[in-house]
């Protein structure tokens, strides 16, 4: 009885897995504002693994994205449902110092886009975790040099 149990839970979970993110894809997350009004930086990363990262002073370096990098956007990008997101998450008062985050997708030839600051107004789940991500990747690769 339990290896049914075990075989009906894999088909079901195999069933339910996420279809493919269509080829070519695009994440652009640029920032502005803040102490500085220069924002924390801007990344871009693409589903061929090119990707960019801008520092607040404007230095650009790039760097291919690893395996492992592509594999955790491609998931985020398959339980994302950017047709749902609103075109904007900030409050009206935008004031006092806080980042701002335009964030840009596009898979195949559709664009999506979006906005936020800190602190913002709720945001979908889907589209915290891939600006967390992104925000993160842009911290982790920041030019250095």
């Amino acid at each position: 009885m339990r290896s049914r149990s075990t075989l009906l839970f894999l088909l079901v979970l195999f069933g339910c897995a996420a279809a493919p993110v269509p080829r070519p894809w695009k994440l652009e997350l640029v920032t502005s504002g803040g102490f500085t009004g220069k924002g924390s930086g801007a990344i871009t990363i693409e589903s061929s693994g090119a990707m960019r990262v801008t520092t607040p002073n404007g230095k650009t370096c790039t760097r291919t994205a690893t395996a492992d990098e592509l594999k955790r956007y491609e998931s985020l990008l398959a339980a994302a449902h950017p047709e749902k997101w609103k075109p904007s998450y900030a409050p009206e008062n935008r004031c006092c110092d806080r980042i701002e985050y335009d964030l840009a997708l596009t898979i195949a030839a559709k664009k999506y886009t979006t906005e936020w600051i800190s602190s913002p107004l709720p945001m979908p789940k889907d589209l915290t975790a891939i600006g967390d991500a992104l925000v993160a990747t842009m911290r982790e690769h920041a030019c250095t040099q």
